[in-house]
């Protein structure tokens, strides 16, 4: 369930449910052995799914040998953004094609200050195929990518990074 604050910001409520016994099986028996080109799968609410989140590494490695272009919104995580859970993520990051995150799970995730910086150094610890989109809700969004063939509609560049005026 979602629920908007006056401030506009969204905070999701979740139960549990059978989230925690998806595995990467689960998943990957439900698609096929070879993706169209285009084929995108987005993995969301990662730190709920208990099973999964341990099969990461062997789920996104499994999905890019198919074909598929991978995009994961983490979500945040219920311990917070502890040494721990960077360590537990940094196997699957260069897995991951595109991470999409908000600007306090950006920051974070990359225990910085400066939202640029460490939306670029995600974007490098990713796969290369893809980036890292920032949600920063009214204000639009940030693309930081490594290579120059990806773009943003409606967007001035800047300095390696790409400002949308719009929602991502």
């Amino acid at each position: 369930m979602g629920v908007t604050h006056s401030d506009h910001e969204r905070s999701f409520l979740s139960n549990l449910g059978h989230i925690v016994r998806l595995t990467a099986e689960d998943v990957l028996n439900q698609l096929p052995l070879r993706a169209n080109e285009g084929d995108i799968v987005l993995l969301c609410g990662t730190f709920l799914c208990l099973h999964l989140y341990n099969e990461y590494p062997l789920l996104l490695s499994e999905l890019q040998q198919r074909g598929f272009t991978t995009a994961v919104d983490t979500g945040w995580p219920p311990q917070g953004w502890t040494e721990e859970v960077r360590q537990q993520m940094a196997p699957w990051l260069p897995l991951c094609d595109w991470l999409l995150l908000n600007e306090v799970e950006t920051l974070g995730l990359m225990d910085a200050e400066d939202l640029n910086v460490a939306a670029t150094q995600l974007a490098q610890r990713l796969s290369g195929r893809g980036g890292c989109v920032v949600k920063c809700g009214a204000q639009g969004g940030l693309l930081a990518i490594t290579s120059a063939h990806h773009s943003a509609r409606e967007a001035r560049h800047r300095g390696g990074h790409h400002w949308c005026r719009r929602q991502l």
